[in-house]
């Protein structure tokens, strides 16, 4: 529950989206989610390419980046490759 919890945004304050963005990984199509904290907005985008993980997360100051995490790559394993 605590992994799946974390991913769990309020949806009183959570704004969802489609977006595709450009990164390491190539061009994404993305379901990006902004979630108010008062302070800052805590952005997210989530490519159905590759479920798990946010492949880019953002937080906002004033609609400006101050944090930015970015997957630059993904590997699997062999016996993942066989599937």
């Amino acid at each position: 529950a605590d992994l799946r919890d974390h991913a769990v945004f309020p949806a009183e304050t959570t704004t969802v989206t489609k977006e595709t963005i450009d990164t390491p990984l190539g061009s994404l199509p993305c379901t990006r989610y902004d979630v108010a904290t008062g302070e800052a907005t805590l952005v997210y985008w989530f490519a159905a390419a590759h479920p798990g993980m946010p492949v880019r997360s953002a937080t906002l100051s004033d609609g400006v980046e101050v944090e930015v995490t970015t997957v630059v790559a993904i590997s699997r394993t062999a016996k993942e490759d066989k599937d």
